[in-house]
C-alpha cells in the first residue's frame, strides 16, 4: 500500500507499455497521475486505420464494382473498436454475419458500410487527412497513406490527473529535478533504456563532432544522467527487464544495471518471474455416457468416422458426438483436399448428360470431350471459383488449374482406352455421387459413391477417384495378403493404415445390402491420376477372405464403441496424431 511519506512512480521508457501498465495497476490504488502523453501509433485507432489503410492499398475493380481482399476485411471486423461501434447495431451485426459465412475471397464495397472511433485519435486523424487534401497533392495512394502516417506518427493524447498525490506513471524525460522514494523502472534491457536512437541526418558523426553538433556520446551523456540523477535519492529501486530472445531483441539488460553492479558495487538482489502458457494438461478421462451412445445411433457415419475411431476415440468423440468443427476460413489457394473436390466435380459434370438408361457413354463421345480441351478447363476454372468462392484464379491456382485439367483428360482418355480395348460399344453410368445408406450393429452409414457404372453385363463397377496416394494395401488384396492387411486396418499404428481399402469394403456392403444389384459381380476400381499417366485403370475385386475379416473388424469395432464397460473415449498413444488434431487444446494434449 502507499504510505504517507512515501512516494512512488513508475519510469516507463517503452511508451507502448502505458495501457498495459495502468491495467495491472492493483484497485486499492485510487490516486493516479500519469505525465506522459498516450501516443497515437500505439493507440487501437491508429491499428484500426492501418488496417483500414491495408483494405484501401489492396482493393480492386471488376467493372464498377469495388472489391476488399477477404483477409484484410476479417482483421476490420476482428477489431475492438468495430466490435464496440456495431454492439448495440443489429443491421451492421447482420451484415458482418452474412460476410462472414459468405467466405467469399474478395468482399464487395456494397457489403462493408460501417465504421468506428476512439474520439482524440479521430479528431486528429480527420484533421491529418484535411490538411493533406488542402494541398491537392498530385500522388499516388501509397504515397498519400505514407505521409498520412507521418503526420499522425508524433501525435499523443495527454491524460488528465494530480501530480501532487499518488502514483507517478511517467517516461524518463518527466522524471526530471524529481525524486522519489520508491521508483520502479520498467524496460531496462539495451537499446530501449538507454534509448537507442538517434533522427536521420545526411551530417557524418565526425563533422558533427567537430562543429559541436549532439553526438552519439553526447546522447549516451544525456541519458546516463537522467538516470543517476533519478535513483540517487531514491530508497528502493526495481528495475525490470525482458530476458526473452526473441527475434530481433537480444534480451539483454541495460548498462546501467551492470555499471550499478561491477562499476558501483551495490547490493543488487535479482529475481526472475516466468509464466507458462499453456492449457490443462491433465490426462483427465473423456468419460463416455448413455447420452454419447444415443447420439451416435442417430447420426450417419461413414468410413472416415471408423479412420478417425482408429487413430483416436477421443478424437472421434469430440467430431461425431459433440458435433466440434474447426472455424471454417477463406483459403487463400486451393489446398490437396480443394483439388480432389475440383476434380469429382468436374468429373461429374462431363458425365452427368449420360445418367439415363438411355444415354450411355460412346467413344464418339469420350472423343468429343477429350476434342474440347478449352471447354474441359472452363469447367475446372468454375469449380475452382466455387470451391474458392471468389471471382478470379491467380498464383498458384493457375498451376493448380492447369493439373486439375490435365488429370480429367487422363481420366476420361482411360476410360476411351477401356472401351476400345475391351472391344465395347459403349457403357452405362448407373449413378455420380450416388449415395447409400445402411446398417451394421444399430449404426447407419452412409457412403458417397463417386461414379457407378457398368461395362460388361452382370458386372457392376464402383469407381473412386483418388488425387492423393494410393498404398498397395489399399487396392492389391488377395486372400493371401487379407489377414496382413486386416491387422493393419484395424491395428494401432496410424502411419500405414489402409483406409482406403476400409472405404471400398464400406462401399461394397452398402451396395451389396442395397439388394439393388443382386447376382452382380461388384469390382472396386481406382482413378488415381497420379499413376493414371503410367499405368492402365485399376480394377479390383476385393477378396472373399478380406471381406470377411474387414466385416468381423467394423462390427468388433462397433461394438467396442457401443460398450461403457471402459468408461470412457481413450486417448491415442501415437502423439504424432495430436500434432495435426483439431481438438489438441481442449482433449488436453
Amino acid at each position: 500500500s502507499i504510505l504517507k511519506d512515501d512516494t512512488y512512480a513508475v519510469v516507463i521508457p517503452d511508451e507502448s507499455l502505458l495501457l498495459p501498465v495502468l491495467n495491472s495497476i492493483p484497485a486499492h490504488i485510487e490516486d493516479i497521475n500519469v505525465t506522459m502523453g498516450f501516443p497515437m501509433k500505439d493507440s487501437a485507432f491508429y491499428g484500426f486505420l492501418s488496417l483500414v489503410l491495408a483494405m484501401q492499398m489492396h482493393l480492386r475493380t471488376k467493372g464498377d464494382e469495388v472489391l476488399f481482399y477477404h483477409g484484410q476485411v476479417w482483421s476490420i471486423f476482428a477489431s475492438g473498436i468495430f466490435k464496440h461501434l456495431i454492439r448495440n447495431d443489429a443491421e451492421a451485426q447482420a451484415a458482418v454475419k452474412a460476410v462472414r459465412e459468405g467466405h467469399r475471397y474478395y468482399i464487395p464495397e456494397a457489403d462493408l458500410r460501417k465504421g468506428p472511433v476512439e474520439v482524440e485519435f479521430a479528431k486528429a486523424a480527420y484533421s491529418a487527412i484535411g490538411r493533406l487534401q488542402t494541398r491537392e497533392l498530385g500522388i499516388f495512394p501509397a504515397t498519400f497513406f505514407k505521409l498520412l502516417g507521418q503526420l499522425l506518427q508524433p501525435v499523443a493524447v495527454p491524460f488528465n490527473g494530480e501530480p501532487l498525490k499518488g502514483l507517478q506513471v511517467m517516461g524518463p524525460l518527466e522524471t526530471r529535478a524529481l525524486d522519489f522514494t520508491n521508483l520502479v523502472i520498467l524496460s531496462c534491457n539495451e537499446g530501449m533504456f538507454p534509448r537507442r536512437s538517434v533522427s536521420s541526418s545526411f551530417i557524418p558523426p565526425e563533422l558533427r563532432k567537430a562543429f559541436g553538433l549532439p553526438t552519439y556520446e553526447y546522447q549516451d551523456a544525456v541519458w546516463a544522467y537522467y538516470f543517476y540523477r533519478l535513483i540517487q535519492r531514491a530508497q528502493k529501486v526495481t528495475l525490470v527487464y525482458d530476458s526473452r530472445t526473441e527475434g530481433l531483441k537480444g534480451g539483454e539488460e541495460s548498462r546501467y544495471i551492470k555499471q550499478l553492479e561491477y562499476h558501483y558495487g551495490l547490493p543488487l538482489k535479482r529475481m526472475f518471474a516466468n509464466s507458462k502458457v499453456g492449457g490443462d494438461v491433465s490426462d483427465r478421462p473423456v468419460v463416455k455416457t448413455e447420452e454419447d451412445l444415443e447420439i451416435l445411433h442417430k447420426r450417419n457415419l461413414s468410413a472416415s468416422a471408423l479412420k478417425e475411431y482408429l487413430d483416436c476415440p477421443a478424437m472421434f468423440y469430440y467430431d461425431k458426438v459433440k458435433g466440434l468443427k474447426p472455424s471454417d476460413e477463406v483459403s487463400e489457394d486451393l489446398d490437396a483436399g480443394m483439388v480432389g473436390n475440383v476434380f469429382h466435380k468436374t468429373m461429374c459434370d462431363l458425365y452427368s448428360q449420360y445418367k439415363s438408361a438411355d444415354d450411355r457413354v460412346t467413344a464418339v463421345s469420350l472423343k468429343s470431350i477429350l476434342s474440347g480441351r478449352d471447354a474441359i478447363k472452363g469447367r475446372v476454372r468454375a469449380n475452382i471459383l466455387s470451391e474458392l468462392n471468389s471471382s478470379e484464379v491467380s498464383g498458384r491456382d493457375l498451376v493448380a488449374e492447369e493439373v486439375i485439367t490435365e488429370y480429367v483428360v487422363k481420366t476420361v482418355s482411360r476410360d476411351l482406352e477401356l472401351l476400345t480395348e475391351g472391344g465395347f460399344d459403349s457403357f452405362g453410368i448407373i449413378g455420380l455421387e450416388k449415395m447409400y445408406i445402411g446398417t451394421m450393429e444399430g449404426f447407419s452409414f452412409i457412403g458417397f459413391i463417386d461414379r457407378l457404372d457398368s461395362f460388361r453385363p452382370g458386372e457392376i463397377r464402383i469407381v473412386d477417384y483418388k488425387t492423393g496416394k494410393v498404398g498397395k494395401d489399399d487396392v492389391e488384396i488377395t486372400d493371401a495378403n487379407a489377414k496382413d492387411v486386416a491387422d493393419k486396418l484395424f491395428g494401432s499404428v496410424s502411419k500405414n493404415r489402409p483406409k482406403i481399402a476400409l472405404q471400398l469394403f464400406l462401399y461394397d456392403y452398402l451396395v451389396r445390402k442395397s439388394g439393388q444389384f443382386s447376382g452382380s459381380r461388384i469390382v472396386n476400381s481406382i482413378y488415381s491420376p497420379v499413376t493414371l499417366a503410367v499405368e492402365p485403370v485399376k480394377e479390383v475385386p476385393l477378396s472373399g477372405e478380406f471381406l470377411r475379416l474387414a466385416e468381423d473388424g467394423v462390427r468388433q469395432l462397433l461394438r467396442e464403441i457401443s460398450s461403457l464397460e471402459t468408461g470412457e473415449w481413450k486417448r491415442t498413444e501415437d502423439t504424432e496424431i495430436c500434432k495435426n488434431c483439431d481438438f489438441r487444446m481442449i482433449c488436453g494434449r
